[in-house]
């Protein structure tokens, strides 16, 4: 048997076991991201090896890195339980929203007695559900800003906003200069 044979002979085994990963005693939402996540990784995969083969395409890792995160980041969903902020803090919980034909993110701002401060919605026109995301939490900040409100407690349902935060580099282009 050549080397390349062994490794498709062996390639099944390696698959099942990370595919059983996932059937271990995790939550049902752990299960749903890991398997996922294996997908995805797949996938991607699968895609590079294709592009560099049949397209002559080098593939690009960080390119495949965040194709893996926003569909892993989409999949599931969790109740999140709201909580105050602490006293002199404004707390905002943003969001965003996309379809087939318009997108759109919106925030609502309370102090830590949970009054309702202010409220804003904006259909930002056809987009992503990324860039929505990223909009509402930016239009979040600029709007504490223009109140003053320099203890801003923001909270969002997206993984890949807080990614965005902590990576610049990842934040597209246009809205970059924001």
């Amino acid at each position: 048997m050549t080397s390349s044979m062994k490794e498709v002979a062996t390639f099944p085994q390696c698959a099942l076991y990370i595919w059983n990963l996932a059937d271990r005693n995790w939550c049902p939402q752990c299960k749903i991201v890991i398997n996922a996540a294996i997908i995805n990784i797949f996938n991607a995969i699968w895609s590079a090896r294709n592009n560099a083969r049949f397209k002559n395409l080098v593939p690009n890792w960080r390119s495949s890195v965040t194709w893996i995160s926003v569909n892993v980041a989409t999949t599931g969903n969790f109740t999140i339980i709201w909580q105050p902020p602490l006293a002199h803090w404004v707390k905002c919980n943003t969001d965003g929203a996309s379809t087939t034909s318009s997108s759109a993110c919106g925030e609502i701002f309370r102090n830590s007695n949970g009054e309702f401060l202010c409220g804003f919605a904006e259909n930002i026109g056809l987009s992503s559900a990324l860039i929505a995301e990223l909009y509402g939490a930016m239009n979040a900040i600029e709007i504490a800003a223009s109140k003053n409100w320099r203890n801003l407690w923001l909270e969002t349902d997206s993984t890949l906003v807080v990614m965005t935060f902590k990576s610049p580099q990842l934040v597209p282009w246009f809205l970059s200069n924001r």
